[in-house]
Formats: structure tokens, C-alpha cells, sequence
């Protein structure tokens, strides 16, 4: 993975914040991870955010090494110290990670020989081989101290995207001194501080979204948005309070059979092929929920009322009428008349001239037999009620279009 400093080109950058997009941690679904103040919340932000760093590998050298990796292959480490480390000659019984990031070198030559002394072990300088460093190793890395302060400062910018508390947020800036390294441990003593009434809000603002349900019409959309929504709610929990899988598939049976328009498609589905697993449930609910979708929009399709219909079959209607009839396939001339006819049922159902028009005349061109017609000008004569006063009906094609001369 190079490292992160050779993305200058990368000019977007957040709202309200100096981070890149693409250095802004977002949780599994792709949304920006957003903490704005409650420390119960903390916990769950800072976990989403360790594992957006796991899934990008962003700052991986420097969390695990206090190092930085470059565009050529090498590594730029901050003392000629951290190369026996970061090289593994000699090993350190300390292991690094997003919740216990790598210090600056001289902080983790100390905790090397506190960890040594505990362990009656050899301290840092005693493990040093006594040829030094083998020169292939070496080779491998260049001593570049600012470097890493300037990939530290983006591993900061990148971390503190997720606080929107402009209060709290220039306070952890002064306590870290700008150093992602120095604020993870700021805001995991922060989360620690939480009381019981933020904790509390944090179980209850779950627990009354899953008792309340999904409620109005059940399809892909809004069980997905409804699924996504439950999904933050969890995630803003921490790991080890979050809601077990049972729970969560508890969650979606009660969806899905307190619903009389999916309840009995649901249970069959679930009676022939068993859910093994949660992301087996959620599969077999999208697949149930598209087919519903799917089949919706074909019912419109071949509706001869449907909206949908109408609008495609003029526009196929006019591109095949462009084709000369030699060059039409047989199945396309079938369904080239089909529409036809199918389009001059809906005018003639809508054009009065074709229905028998809306002036309810009672003249020999009515269906009530002779009389004086209703509509204005009145008049008896074998045209219809919507017939002009000057007797001439207006020639039309047989798309019933008006025929323009």
C-alpha cells in the first residue's frame, strides 16, 4: 500500500473539514461514519472507523510501525532505530494495531524495555545484533523524520473527519497536537466517560426502532432503506453490545409476518429453503421483494390501460414503421398490428367521434334513434354529436392522427 501522501492530486475535500474524500472513513454500506458528541457513541464510531482502515489498508505502515509507505518500495521511518523493529530483527513483544497505534520511535524503545523487564527479557539495546543491520535490509529503507510527522497529520485529518462537534473537536486538535496516533487514544478515554443516561439513550433509540417496525407498504426499497437505518442505529453501539444475530433475524421475521401482503409467501419461502444465517434471510427477503417488484412492472406492461405500455408502444409502433414491410421479420409484423389495433382501441375509447360523442344527440347518427340533438346547434342529420357545424369531419390517419394538407 503507498502511502498516502503521494495523493496530492486528490483536491475534493469535506464539507467543513481539510480531509480528501477518499481519506474520510465510511462504514461498511460507503456512508461517511459522523460521531456528534455523546461519548456512548464514541465506541461504536471508533470501531466502524478501525475497520474502514482494515478494508482501505490507510495508514497501515504507520499504525502497525510508526512507518510510512512509500511510491519506490522503500519504507520511511522517523530514527535509523525503528529499522530493527520495523524489520523484525529484532521483535518486539509489543504488537500495534488501530486501538494501540505505533508510537514515534523513542516512545517505543521504552515501551519495549518496560515490556522486557516485565518479561525478564533482553531490553532494546541488548537485542541489537551484534553485526548490525544486514545491508539488504537496510537498503530497503530511507530515514525520513518529517515524512511520517506529515502522514501522522493525515492519519489525524482523516480520524477526526468523523467528529461534528466543532467544540469537542478543537479540544482533541490541542490535546493530540494534530497526531492521529496521539488522538486514538484521547477519544478512547472520551467513549470511556460516558454515564449511564448516554448509554441508556444509546439502547433505547434502538430498541423503540425495532419495536416500532417497518411501517406502510413493504417492497425492495423501503425494506432496504429500513434495513440501512437499523444498521447505523447498530453500528453507533459498541461490539460487544450490539444486538446478536438472532436478534436482528427476530427483527426481520416480525417484519415480514406482521405484513398480510408478505406473510404467506414469506413462511412458504422459509418452510422449502430454511435461512441458514442472517445474510442468508436478508438474501432470501430481497430476492421475495424483487419478484414482487418485477412482477408489478410486468402487470403494467401488458395492461392495455398501463401508462408504461402506451408510451413504448408508440414509440416501437413508429421505429417499425420506418422498416418496410419486406424487411419486417414475421413475429414483428404480428406485433406491429397487435399495437396497432391495440392503440386505436384506446383513441376510439377516448375520441367521441369514434364512441358516439359527448352531445347524447338524439339524430339518426345517435344510438337513441331520431330526435333533436342535445348539443348546441342542434340540428338533425347522421353525423355525430361532436360532428363540426359544418358537417365535414377531418380526415385522420389510421393512427387517428389528423391528416395535415
Amino acid at each position: 500500500m503507498s502511502s498516502t501522501l503521494n495523493n496530492d492530486s486528490e483536491s475534493t475535500t469535506v464539507e467543513n473539514t481539510s480531509c480528501p474524500v477518499h481519506l474520510v472513513p465510511t462504514d461498511i454500506d460507503g456512508m461517511p461514519i459522523k460521531w456528534h458528541g455523546n461519548p456512548a457513541y464514541l465506541d461504536g464510531a471508533l470501531y466502524e472507523a478501525s475497520e474502514f482502515y482494515k478494508r482501505t489498508g490507510l495508514f497501515e505502515a504507520l499504525i502497525a510501525d510508526g512507518a510510512v509507505a512509500l511510491s519506490n518500495g522503500k519504507l520511511a521511518v522517523d530514527s535509523l532505530q525503528a529499522i530493527s523493529l520495523v524489520s523484525r530483527v529484532i521483535t518486539s513483544p509489543i504488537t500495534h494495531d488501530f486501538f494501540n497505534p505505533c508510537p514515534p520511535t523513542p516512545a517505543r524503545i521504552l515501551a519495549f524495555d518496560a515490556a522486557a523487564t516485565a518479561a525478564s527479557s533482553p531490553k532494546y539495546v541488548a537485542s541489537a545484533p551484534s553485526g548490525g543491520i544486514p545491508a539488504e535490509i537496510s537498503s530497503t529503507f530511507i530515514t525520513a523524520r518529517y515524512t511520517v510527522i506529515k502522514e501522522d497529520r493525515a492519519f489525524y485529518a482523516s480520524l477526526s473527519s468523523i467528529v461534528h462537534d466543532a467544540d469537542i473537536l478543537s479540544t482533541f486538535c490541542v490535546q493530540s497536537k494534530s497526531s492521529g496516533r496521539e488522538l486514538v487514544p484521547i477519544m478512547i478515554a472520551y467513549a470511556a466517560s460516558a454515564n449511564p443516561t448516554e448509554k441508556s439513550l444509546v439502547t433505547t433509540e434502538l430498541t423503540n426502532f425495532v419495536y416500532k417496525g417497518l411501517s406502510g407498504e413493504i417492497n425492495i426499497e423501503t425494506f432496504n432503506l429500513h434495513l440501512k437505518e437499523y444498521n447505523i442505529l447498530v453500528r453507533r453501539k459498541p461490539p460487544t453490545n450490539r444486538p446478536k444475530e438472532e436478534d436482528t433475524l427476530e427483527m426481520l421475521r416480525n417484519i415480514m409476518n406482521k405484513n398480510p401482503s408478505t406473510r404467506e409467501l414469506f413462511e412458504l419461502k422459509c418452510a422449502v429453503n430454511p435461512p441458514a444465517d442472517l445474510e442468508a434471510m436478508i438474501t432470501l427477503i430481497r430476492s421475495m421483494l424483487r419478484v414482487r417488484k418485477a412482477a408489478a412492472q410486468l402487470d403494467e406492461l401488458t395492461s392495455t390501460g398501463g401508462t408504461l405500455l402506451n408510451a413504448l408502444t408508440v414509440q416501437q409502433v413508429k421505429d417499425l414503421q420506418k422498416i418496410p414491410e419486406a424487411m419486417r421479420t414475421p413475429q414483428a409484423n404480428r406485433d406491429l398490428s397487435f399495437a396497432v389495433q391495440q392503440q386505436k382501441a384506446l383513441f376510439a375509447a377516448a375520441d367521441p367521434n369514434m364512441s358516439g360523442g359527448r352531445g347524447g344527440g338524439r339524430g339518426r347518427g345517435g344510438e337513441k334513434g331520431r330526435g333533436r340533438s342535445r348539443t348546441r346547434g342542434g340540428g338533425r342529420g347522421a353525423n355525430s354529436g361532436d360532428t363540426p357545424a359544418s358537417g365535414v369531419v377531418p380526415p385522420k390517419d389510421a393512427d387517428l392522427s389528423l391528416i395535415h394538407i
